[in-house]
């Protein structure tokens, strides 16, 4: 419950599916055969020891085959099998086997983001512990669960998730609701690593509230995305119709389409913005180009994820989720050691 499904995350991600997510693209490949193992295993199929070792190998290859940390992350897949496969039986419910994708993940991504991977177990233990509340005893006490926290800023944002578990027709709103908190904070708490690994604490604390789009210290998640593309339509040092004529092609329709997106009216498909911003990034460094490529598909899943709850119409304030991610998460960076 704190970990959105990893089916809702591929749509929010902008993949037509987990197998687009984890596998990339559907070619006449091997991958072929990793993308029946994963259907099965979320079918709630059985799945040999062996077909699930060579899935996490192939979602290891796509996500992350270009760094210098390959060989570490391919052992990480290895190992993970042999540890977590007891742990899928094939009646396993739907969340569990999401969460032991999840899992799979937090393993083969920790040589490359630590502190992300293990938020990620964390936040699986957390859901763990939510769903087993729901499942034995019922909505009502996980709203007593959650309203037991204690008090201070954050006190609000869990009133209002108690208040949406409190009525059963209000369940998957509460769900959802949670999931992104979780899911808001995650994308913070990665981004702070890459940046923190790669520029300085001072670089982050200045680029997180720009992730939510912050004005006036107010988030305005419906306008990741959009603000996101317009900094890297600025950052190709074009004029904006060029920029937009070279990245998604010429044509009024096409124009149209891209002012909807920059004003917050629609965010596209992954691979329509993978494809945009090749010619633009045709003269970064690899590493650079993905840095980027990367950080506009989280914006992507911040404005979708906003989207999802916004049509939640038991939800009055759909901005209070990320709220809340944001002003906790930089509490824990103002509380922490600090960095010379």
């Amino acid at each position: 419950m704190l970990l959105v499904n990893i089916e809702i995350f591929a749509k929010l991600s902008g993949t037509s599916s987990v197998s687009g997510l984890l596998l990339g693209p559907r070619i006449a490949t091997p991958s072929d055969a990793n993308r029946k193992t994963l259907g099965d295993m979320l079918a709630g199929k059985p799945v040999s020891n062996q077909r699930l070792g060579r899935l996490f190998l192939g979602v290891v290859d796509y996500l992350h085959a270009e760094t210098d940390l390959y060989d570490e992350m391919q052992q990480k897949a290895r190992e993970l099998v042999g540890e977590q496969v007891a742990l899928l039986p094939s009646e396993e419910s739907r969340h569990a086997r999401s969460l032991f994708l999840w899992k799979g993940l937090a393993s083969v991504l920790e040589p490359a983001a630590p502190k992300t991977a293990l938020a990620l177990q964390e936040m699986a233990l957390s859901s763990e512990k939510m769903h087993n509340i729901y499942d034995e005893r019922g909505p009502s006490a996980l709203a007593k669960e959650i309203s037991s926290v204690p008090e201070g800023a954050s006190c609000n944002f869990f009133e209002t998730a108690a208040e949406l578990f409190s009525e059963a027709k209000n369940v998957q709103a509460g769900q959802a609701f949670f999931e992104t908190f979780g899911l808001a904070s995650l994308v913070l708490g990665y981004t702070h690593e890459m940046v923190e690994k790669n520029g300085t604490a001072g670089e982050s604390l200045d680029l997180l509230p720009k992730l939510l789009s912050s004005e006036n210290g107010q988030v305005r998640p419906e306008m990741s995305y959009a603000l996101a593309l317009s900094n890297a339509l600025k950052a190709s040092g074009l004029r904006q119709t060029q920029a937009i004529s070279i990245a998604f092609g010429p044509g009024e329709n096409k124009r149209r389409d891209i002012q909807r997106q920059l004003v917050g009216g629609r965010v596209p498909p992954q691979h329509v913005i993978e494809a945009a911003l090749k010619p633009l990034h045709r003269d970064l460094p690899g590493d650079e180009a993905k840095r980027r490529y990367v950080g506009l598909i989280l914006c992507m899943v911040i404005t979708r994820a906003y989207k999802r709850l916004e049509k939640m119409s038991n939800v009055s304030d759909p901005r209070l989720p990320f709220q809340f991610a944001l002003e906790s998460f930089l509490a824990r960076l103002d509380a922490g050691p600090r960095l010379a």
